[in-house]
């Protein structure tokens, strides 16, 4: 399945992923990672692969990581589908570094690179510091790992879905809550979800930390998602919402759909 001009979905994710999901194991990769490879190779005009195992190869970890690979690691960002490593036949591993760290201005979604012998790791994790105007760091966090992690734990948040939340409570003006167990309160699940949590399940949007369910004392969930569909030009970000729920539920999956879909519990 192809996903840019010259790059498959196979290339991102493993063959157990691939099969039991198919087009929407898409859901799982970050769309700036794709978006970034393609741009490599229509700049270097070489060859760019990172799995290879659809057309016969042995590589099937250069993308999504999951539980029970063997480099499976919970604080990697290939667990969060925003890091992929990448090499090429034609240019040595230190070329491709190198043309990124000359040309950061082409690649503004890349947030780190590392080097290794035999490919090229790079990542796109949320690294900015300037945070939500009227949220804290731990209402996208459970207290377990805001615990374990402090800061370093925005790093597994997509930073597009803070921004999200932000708009959508300045837009609306009204009191808007995600976790809010930092304020004696009993929500600790609604941003990122860990293994830990009783209701984790791997695939979804919160254990990607690409979601949140908000709550308001001066707004039902059902407006709140009335005035986002309505409005949906005011969060670019936002592709997914669940209806029929007493909480707005809100992530920025990737999608090949125009505008944002609504699902059923």
């Amino acid at each position: 399945m192809k996903v840019s001009k010259n790059f498959s979905l196979q290339e991102f994710v493993s063959p157990p992923v691939f099969d039991r999901y198919q087009e929407k194991a898409l859901w799982f990769i970050d769309d700036r990672m794709i978006q970034t490879c393609q741009k490599l190779r229509d700049n270097l005009n070489v060859p760019i692969t990172s799995n290879n195992w659809y057309c016969g190869g042995d590589i099937d970890d250069s993308g999504l990581r999951v539980q029970g690979m063997p480099n499976y690691s919970s604080t990697s960002q290939h667990a969060f589908g925003r890091a992929v490593n990448i090499r090429s036949k034609d240019i040595s591993v230190e070329e491709l570094g190198h043309h990124i760290d000359q040309n950061k201005d082409s690649y503004p979604y890349i947030t780190s690179i590392k080097r290794n012998a035999s490919w090229l790791h790079i990542d796109f994790q949320n690294n900015k510091s300037n945070f939500a105007k009227n949220f804290s760091s731990q209402e996208f966090l459970a207290k377990e790992t805001w615990d374990k992690y402090g800061h370093r734990a925005l790093g597994f948040i997509d930073d597009r879905i803070i921004e999200s939340a932000q708009a959508l409570r300045d837009n609306l003006d009204v009191p808007l809550t995600i976790n809010n167990w930092a304020y004696g309160g009993d929500r600790y699940m609604s941003g990122l979800r860990t293994q830990e949590m009783s209701i984790y399940r791997p695939f979804s949007q919160h254990s990607f930390g690409r979601a949140v369910d908000i709550i308001s004392p001066e707004i039902t969930a059902e407006k709140m998602r009335k005035h986002i569909l309505q409005n949906q030009d005011l969060y670019p970000h936002i592709t997914t919402l669940e209806g029929n729920v007493t909480w707005l539920h809100m992530d920025c999956r990737n999608r090949t759909e125009e505008g944002i879909q609504v699902f059923l519990p």
